[in-house]
């Protein structure tokens, strides 16, 4: 159902209103090309094909893990978009199997259900890394939890070489190590977490001589520190900004339209209640791996666009979820919100508006 979301909203927008932007990549019919091949893919779709350059750039932002195995299936938009998917799937079972070890069955369906139709889980199918992330993060804390540490380590590892946060999936792998007493040969598998971490910013030294290429990539979009959660006040001062315009017709290229800064708000304040509630709610460790996951993107924004891509940064946080599930009451409205913005989103996607 929710790929159906998905991929129909985004190939009937293109059908109905076009692409804001001219060209489609590979030679892909539009309408196949519009729930896949946008934005951020085109970069992973460079390194999978042709590797990263041997200077500094933007393409460095984006870690190889999804890259690396788009090109074992072959590099095409279209092997890339199943691998994508396959992951996505792979993610939502091991969800469902981490969840009902911890909440139960039921709390386990709502989980899944709350995380397919997630309003940014259009990129779990796109050609980006979230789908191969989720499989990779959830995948690695359900080893730690069954005592299965070299798997537990190596899936972290992976993690790490998909996303700079996989790094810190330490936090909830620590945090199983002492309450399930791991022994030190066990609990020395998750040296591999940040060892994946080291692998690719130890390539990127030797590569284009600047180890910290990933990151200073990232003010290709205006990305910098601006101190702890500072994307908050930036934040707020867009929203007051927004409210008189909220219902206003956006400009054509407009990149975040009013409604959109009102959105991203409220996705905001969902996901620090959400976060609160992790930490309250949920065993030690899952709370505090989505409280800096968080703070990561919050503590260095663009401050013209300082929420930007958080839906997206949220879809892979899988203790928010997990905690929203929790809650019997507002489950169906719940669904009912996040399908209709995954339609939203990903008919924007599709035409090439900004999405996330």
């Amino acid at each position: 159902m929710s790929r159906a979301l998905a991929w129909g909203g985004a190939s009937v927008a293109v059908a109905v209103a076009g692409s804001r932007a001219p060209g489609v990549p590979g030679g892909l019919p539009d309408a196949v090309a519009a729930p896949i091949a946008r934005w951020d893919a085109l970069h992973l779709h460079a390194i999978a094909t042709g590797g990263y350059p041997s200077a500094p750039g933007a393409q460095w932002a984006f870690f190889p893990g999804f890259p690396l195995l788009s090109r074992a299936a072959g590099g095409g938009w279209v092997a890339g978009a199943l691998l994508s998917t396959a992951c996505l799937l792979l993610a939502l079972v091991a969800l469902h199997r981490l969840t009902a070890l911890d909440l139960g069955e039921r709390v386990a369906r709502r989980t899944v259900w709350l995380t397919a139709l997630f309003p940014a889980s259009l990129f779990g199918s796109a050609y980006y890394s979230e789908g191969l992330f989720l499989a990779l993060t959830v995948g690695c804390v359900l080893a730690a939890r069954r005592d299965r540490w070299a798997a537990a380590g190596v899936l972290g590892g992976a993690a790490a070489l998909t996303r700079s946060t996989g790094v810190l999936l330490l936090l909830p792998l620590a945090a199983l190590a002492w309450r399930r007493r791991a022994r030190p040969a066990q609990a020395a598998w998750l040296a591999l977490v940040p060892a994946g971490l080291g692998a690719f910013l130890l390539y990127a030294g030797v590569r284009t001589g600047d180890a910290l290429a990933p990151w200073h990539a990232q003010r290709t979009w205006g990305r910098a520190f601006h101190g702890p959660l500072s994307a908050i006040p930036y934040a707020l001062g867009d929203a007051r900004s927004a409210l008189g315009h909220a219902f206003s017709a956006a400009a054509p290229g407009q990149f975040e339209p009013p409604w959109m800064k009102l959105a991203l708000i409220a996705a905001l304040g969902w996901a620090l209640v959400a976060t609160a509630g992790a930490l309250r709610r949920l065993p030690a460790g899952y709370g505090l791996y989505a409280l800096a996951a968080l703070a990561v993107p919050l503590s260095s924004p663009w401050p013209d666009h300082p929420l930007m891509s958080l839906v997206r940064f949220l879809a892979v946080l899988f203790p928010l979820q997990m905690w929203q599930a929790t809650r019997r009451r507002g489950f169906v409205a719940a669904v009912v919100v996040s399908a209709v913005g995954l339609v939203v989103l990903s008919a924007r996607f599709g035409t090439w508006a900004w999405a996330a």
